[in-house]
């Protein structure tokens, strides 16, 4: 289910965006490729209100995610490096993101460039991924730190 107001930013024929199946993208949510990336969305997955998924360096994201109101994620970064050009000139590179099966990512979350989030992990409303994520870990703050581990339950 696609609501109205999704917004899909496909900058050129090299760019794309695949959606997986009985996923719901609901109203203001936003998809940007840049002209080379991609964003592939796996199934069952759910975002929210005004989230923006940016795959201008590449973006994966795993079977059963949940992505919350107002989330940014963001695959890629300005390049800076040559003083005599301002940097909006300078180009943009990326390394990829991937959200793992089973991700849960809380409102307002910023996910930057570079990392993985591990399988069924979660990350706490407002917090700020700078780095790796291990499987089933809670992870909130800014910059996201690791609260506890998701353990199964003894039966």
């Amino acid at each position: 289910m696609i609501d109205a107001g999704v917004f899909f930013d496909i900058k050129s024929d090299a760019a794309a965006v695949t959606l997986g199946t009985r996923s719901q993208i609901m109203h203001g949510a936003h998809f940007e490729t840049g002209y080379g990336g991609h964003i592939i969305l796996g199934d069952d997955c759910y975002v929210d209100v005004f989230a923006i998924l940016n795959g201008d360096g590449g973006l994966e994201i795993g079977n059963n995610a949940l992505i919350a109101g107002h989330c940014h994620i963001v695959s890629g970064n300005h390049c800076f490096a040559d003083l005599s050009q301002p940097m909006n000139s300078q180009g943009i590179a990326g390394q990829s993101i991937v959200l793992e099966d089973d991700v849960w990512l809380g409102a307002g979350v910023k996910a930057l460039d570079g990392m993985r989030i591990g399988r069924g992990s979660i990350v706490s409303a407002g917090a700020v991924v700078t780095r790796d994520v291990a499987p089933c870990s809670i992870m909130g703050g800014v910059p996201a730190k690791l609260i506890r581990q998701r353990r199964q339950k003894r039966g």
